[in-house]
């Protein structure tokens, strides 16, 4: 009882590794390359709308970039809490999107979760599972497209010629639409049409592709599965052929109960997928942010107009946001392949240890 009362009256600080890795990195990345394009796009392409650059410049303190006397400690103080604080809601925003779409929508229903594949094997909802792969090459091919229209307006803009505005922003409203369609699709994800059938197997070309580039990892054996089968029937009393959420979360506290040092390591990958999949959503939202700023700017580019801004620097404001789209989808496999082959092979084979060794 005494222990209890000690406990109780221990206060503990709720904030962890997760909230550095999780929160405040991928909000800070999200923040920075965002602000970093709408810099260069205002300093070297013109560009007259650029919200992000504008919002630090109001609420930045008086002489903060030294020309004068430095701004007092308190001011200094006041904007890196507020500074903090705004990253760290970011980041949280940005998880939820990533968690949702991305562990949900993607995962989930286009791949199925790793736990409930090792036990059933692919996924039985092929609809689902297709509609979703489909719409991940809609959405990006229609942004891309998006992204492509715009970069030669501007191109066209800059140079000495004067391409008829209505048409070009017509065909980037009309992609920015079908991404949005396809968005609200792959969220249904029940709908199944038969055009769909193009863009699923572009997908399951890419990801053929990549697993014969990466490699596909070492799969479990047949009899690791058949005694985790056996676990979950026999020790979780829970249906293998059924394997919903309850398997996989009862699987993680018998790990943790028989075993802190296997959760410990189970925990420090939970920690690195889950700082590469809110990364890789932060450097997409980062994608499409810049990709819009170029949509919304394209019209108000005085033509004629390399000589004042260079060649060089406009092609390189348009380039960015490219790199933000590779640098998404580097860290997506980053999370796939940490998710996938070591924290839920990792899982698997600690219950399967544990229940046939050490029981």
């Amino acid at each position: 009882m005494s222990n209890d009362k000690e406990v109780n009256n221990r206060s503990y600080f709720p904030f962890n590794s997760y909230d550095v890795f999780g929160y405040l990195i991928p909000g800070s990345i999200f923040l920075v390359t965002i602000y970093v394009f709408d810099f260069w796009a205002k300093k070297t392409m013109g560009f007259k709308h650029n919200p992000i650059y504008t919002l630090f410049e109001l609420f930045r303190p008086p002489n903060f970039d030294g020309s004068q006397n430095s701004f007092s400690s308190f001011e200094a103080v006041i904007f890196i809490l507020i500074t903090l604080i705004s990253v760290y809601l970011l980041g949280h925003i940005i998880s939820i999107i990533s968690s949702f779409y991305i562990d949900r929508v993607l995962i989930k229903k286009g791949h199925y979760y790793p736990i409930s594949r090792f036990l059933i094997g692919e996924s039985k909802n092929t609809v689902a599972s297709n509609a979703v792969k489909s719409n991940f090459i809609f959405i990006n091919v229609s942004l891309s497209i998006s992204y492509l229209l715009s970069g030669i307006y501007i191109s066209l803009a800059y140079s000495v010629y004067s391409p008829t505005t209505i048409i070009w922003h017509s065909l980037i409203c009309f992609c920015y639409l079908i991404s949005i369609i396809g968005l609200i699709l792959s969220i249904s994800y029940t709908k199944h049409f038969t055009f769909w059938e193009l863009p699923q197997k572009i997908y399951n070309y890419l990801t053929l592709v990549l697993k014969n580039i990466v490699g596909k990892g070492h799969d479990m054996s047949d009899s690791t599965i058949e005694i985790y089968k056996e676990f979950v029937e026999k020790k979780l009393r829970l249906d293998p052929l059924n394997p919903n959420t309850d398997v996989y979360w009862m699987t993680y506290l018998y790990v943790s109960r028989k075993s802190p040092s296997a959760v410990r390591t189970l925990l420090n990958w939970l920690h690195l997928y889950s700082f590469s999949r809110n990364v890789a959503t932060a450097f997409y939202l980062s994608f499409i942010y810049s990709i819009l700023s170029i949509g919304l700017n394209s019209h108000q580019v005085s033509s004629n107009s390399f000589g004042n801004f260079g060649k060089f620097n406009v092609l390189i404001g348009l380039i960015i946001p490219f790199m933000f789209l590779c640098c998404s989808f580097i860290f997506l496999l980053r999370f796939y392949y940490l998710y996938n082959s070591y924290y839920s092979k990792f899982l698997v084979r600690s219950a399967v240890y544990l229940y046939k060794f050490k029981e």
